[in-house]
């Protein structure tokens, strides 16, 4: 006659965290980071009188909404205008225009839950696309055979979501 096992004694689980409880410090407890995606890139030289852009101002700009699936989505948009230092109205002009989104999935918890901290939710989301954005605006004035514009390192300010960040930047040439 074969012996019944025992069952070992329940572990007891920890409650899942109930989305009525979200807190900035709780708040990514909740969030899982799916994918990034560039949706949209655009770009246009123009060199009048053999003149280079070599100073640049970027804005940029982070909104939070939900896709119909469900998800949260973090829409990040820069626009780049670049110039001659010396420049005139009808100068040489770079525009590059770049949208990415970070999608995240939710967990134990509603997307609605979340709009109280989309200001929160925008910042972090520009914190994971700076590096993409960065990257791809050097990539693309290199391909231009233009001096890189190296955008500068983000840092997060107390701005809220959709409110734009507007910066100038010049292009130094060789590293200097």
């Amino acid at each position: 006659m074969a012996k019944a096992r025992k069952k070992p004694p329940a572990k007891s689980r920890p409650q899942k965290k109930k989305a009525e409880s979200l807190t900035v410090a709780t708040l990514f407890e909740h969030l899982h980071l799916r994918h990034i995606r560039l949706i949209d890139l655009v770009s246009h030289l123009e060199i009048r009188d053999g003149k280079i852009p070599s100073f640049a101002a970027i804005e940029s700009a982070a909104t939070v909404g939900q896709s119909p699936d469900g998800r949260l989505i973090v829409d990040m948009t820069l626009n780049l205008k670049g110039r001659p230092a010396d420049a005139e109205a009808e100068s040489s002009s770079v525009v590059i225009d770049v949208h990415y989104q970070c999608v995240y999935d939710i967990a134990d918890a509603e997307a609605n839950q979340f709009k109280p901290f989309a200001a929160e939710i925008a910042k972090v989301g520009m914190l994971i696309l700076w590096p993409h954005v960065r990257e791809l605006v050097q990539s693309v004035t290199s391909r231009m055979s233009l001096p890189a514009f190296v955008l500068p390192v983000f840092s997060p300010s107390d701005r809220g979501e959709g409110e734009a960040s507007v910066r100038e930047i010049r292009i130094r040439k060789n590293g200097k």
